[in-house]
Parts: structure tokens; C-alpha cells; sequence
């Protein structure tokens, strides 16, 4: 004679019919961020349309005096982004909160 048990044993990886919270949530991520550069090209080439042909005007002059730090600070933004990625993937927390 066989018995079961009353409460069986759930699989770890979730149901095979509901998606995984980290897939809906990157999918909902990446769709902001879609929809967010679109909206940023929109305004670019609707601007373009309305103004006159010659846009930027000749006058225009990029300021380089406010465009470097802003630019130096968005690249080593991203090298630290990068840096606690891979403090993530070794498990080092310590080197992920700093």
C-alpha cells in the first residue's frame, strides 16, 4: 500500500504558467526606457520640422566649459555601475554598497 504526503514538495524555478517577476519587470523596464527615447526623438525631429532648415543656427556654439564635467561624470558614472555589477557577480557585498 502507498502513501502520500500531504504536502508536497513546491519546485523552486515557479509555475510553468506564470512568468517569472524578474522577466515581467525587466520587459516593464525596458519599455519605459523605449518609450522615454522615443519621446526624446519625437521632440528632437519635431523641433527640426518647425524651426528654420538651417537648425542648430551657424551662430550656435557647443560650451564646452559645461559640457566636459557633465560628460566626465557620466562615463565614471557608469564605470561604477559596472564595477559593483562585478562585485555583485563575485558576492562581494562590501565592494557592492561602495
Amino acid at each position: 500500500m502507498a502513501s502520500a504526503t500531504a504536502l508536497e514538495k513546491v519546485p523552486s524555478h515557479g509555475s510553468l504558467t506564470r512568468p517569472s517577476v524578474v522577466s515581467v519587470g525587466t520587459i516593464v523596464w525596458l519599455s519605459s526606457e523605449l518609450m522615454f527615447f522615443a519621446a526624446l526623438f519625437a521632440m528632437y525631429f519635431t523641433i527640426r520640422a518647425v524651426n528654420e532648415p538651417n537648425w542648430p543656427p551657424k551662430d550656435v556654439v557647443l560650451d564646452l566649459k559645461t559640457a566636459a564635467p557633465f560628460t566626465i561624470v557620466l562615463v565614471l558614472s557608469s564605470i561604477t555601475c559596472q564595477l559593483g555589477v562585478f562585485a555583485a557577480e563575485r558576492g562581494d557585498v562590501g565592494g557592492l554598497r561602495y
